[in-house]
């Protein structure tokens, strides 16, 4: 057997026995063999997620889909330039050095607290009393903040801008049409498109009536979209 920590001796035993041409056994005994492990160099630590939200917060739906767990990967980097992956050995320790009150770690997976505010997150991991190594990772913690909602010309053409007036079309008795756009912004000011997710309503269909994520207009009047 042998414990692969750095400058171990005297764990791996060789056992022997010696036969008698008759199958006797003259004697049975081990021998010591000393083997030092190379040290430590470097140790590497990564998220598979940089960005975790709180379980139930809108960030985490589907339309969003921001995951509220992190798996964190540790890899030793040794003498001579192997590497082993320590991610879950016993003798890895994973400490929250700022924002405990957003997250926890179970095993090597942080995962947020449901009424986790928004911050980061970082973690730190050491190896006590076998390598002098250690890494830092820090986790941003995002929530839902807002909506933006818009409304484009359509078919759209250079220079054209978001609009809250459909207007008729010059000699005809057609109005122009416009397509709205909802966006969902998260505290870090990242925005995800949320448009084929929701659902929208005129509140005067004599005005404005919608097809989809297309306003048509119907003639004169007001309305108000939700």
């Amino acid at each position: 057997s042998y414990y692969d920590g750095p400058n171990i001796g005297n764990e791996l035993t060789v056992d022997f026995m010696l036969d008698l041409v008759d199958g006797g056994v003259l004697g049975t005994g081990y021998a010591y063999v000393r083997i030092d492990m190379p040290e430590a160099t470097s140790v590497s630590l990564t998220a598979s997620n940089s960005r975790i939200t709180a379980p139930g917060n809108a960030a985490s739906f589907s339309s969003i889909s921001q995951p509220t767990t992190s798996t964190l990967t540790v890899t030793v980097t040794f003498v001579g330039g192997s590497t082993k992956v320590f991610s879950t050995d016993s003798r890895t320790r994973y400490t929250i050095i700022s924002g405990s009150n957003r997250a926890s770690m179970s095993g090597n997976v942080l995962a947020a607290f449901s009424n986790a505010t928004q911050g980061t997150v970082s973690v730190q991991v050491t190896f006590p009393g076998v390598y002098t190594v250690n890494a830092t990772v820090t986790i941003n913690l995002v929530l839902f903040s807002s909506f933006t909602f818009v409304a484009n010309p359509s078919p759209s053409f250079t220079g054209s801008t978001a609009t809250t007036v459909l207007e008729q079309i010059h000699c005809t008795g057609v109005y122009q049409r416009a397509t709205v756009r909802l966006t969902a912004i998260l505290t870090d000011l990242t925005t995800f498109d949320v448009t084929n997710s929701a659902s929208f309503s005129s509140s005067n269909t004599a005005a404005i009536q919608i097809q989809g994520t297309t306003l048509m207009s119907q003639g004169p009047g007001q309305s108000t979209i939700t």
